[in-house]
């Protein structure tokens, strides 16, 4: 297998080569990077991770190479469910009223979620929302 080489303060989107770590027990080659997310994240990742062009699998999915440390995920995720909690408000304002007043009551967003057989991330995120408009 062919070594790559990559200078140590190399950029793969937001994060940050800080050094060589080695290689696993499959001879890869290993390099210590950090995310320029606000936690400033260390992590020991495949250096094949950071440097594959994108393609498609056999079952169809795009893979992409390492960006992030995961921070870059979880606000897609955030974004997603705020967004269907948008939708919620819009289509049906009674039940996000109603969800909001079982809240204050004291119920939990898993209690919610099966009290108004909803996703409790939709739950979660509709009373975020809320929040922020108050």
């Amino acid at each position: 297998m062919k070594k790559q080489v990559v200078e140590v303060g190399a950029r793969f989107g937001k994060l940050t080569v800080l050094g060589f770590a080695g290689s696993d027990s499959r001879g890869n080659q290993l390099v210590d990077v950090r995310c320029n997310c606000p936690r400033e994240t260390l992590k020991t990742v495949r250096l094949a991770n950071l440097t594959f062009e994108p393609y498609g699998d056999k079952n169809g999915k795009w893979r992409q190479p390492s960006r992030s440390c995961g921070c870059e995920s979880k606000l897609a995720n955030a974004k997603y469910w705020e967004d269907r909690a948008i939708k919620l408000g819009k289509n049906g304002k009674k039940s996000l009223r109603n969800i909001w007043i079982a809240h204050q009551k004291g119920l939990s967003f898993k209690q919610l979620a099966v009290k108004f057989k909803l996703p409790e991330r939709l739950v979660s995120a509709a009373c975020r929302q809320l929040l922020a408009i108050i």
